[in-house]
């Protein structure tokens, strides 16, 4: 694979990780659950599941950010970062009417499934096209 398809799906990779980290605040602050998602939980049972959320994007977006330096994390975390941005997308999509908050977060989650195709391509699509040589 040439070294610029690597470099630049490693710098979306790079991205994405830092996009699914962010998110980590309202584990160490939970009132920033209102600020972020437009929530309020009411209950603490509420609280700690958007919590545990929040960690579990923010070891998504690590191992993003892993990926970038150690290739044998790449799979793993394309495949895990899919499937959480992918399922929340499906969720607020299919759930009902949700928050002005839940819906930007869910734009977001698509520009980063989107990215995470884009680099997926460029690690293990199609392959560049080499010059042909002239035969004379």
């Amino acid at each position: 694979m040439s070294t610029g398809r690597t470099r630049a799906a490693q710098m979306i990779l790079l991205i994405a990780g830092v996009v699914n980290v962010l998110p980590i605040a309202p584990l160490l602050d939970p009132d920033l659950l209102d600020t972020m998602y437009q929530v309020a939980p009411v209950e603490p049972t509420s609280e700690i599941l958007l919590r545990h959320r929040a960690l579990v994007l923010g070891l998504v977006g690590v191992a993003l950010i892993v990926s970038v330096f150690r290739s044998s994390w790449r799979t793993a975390a394309l495949v895990s970062a899919a499937v959480a941005n992918g399922s929340y997308v499906v969720l607020a999509a299919t759930g009902g009417e949700v928050s002005a908050a839940a819906t930007r977060v869910m734009i977001i989650d698509v520009a980063v499934l989107v990215l995470l195709a884009i680099a997926a391509l460029l690690l293990w699509g199609v392959p560049a096209r080499r010059p042909t040589r002239a035969t004379s």
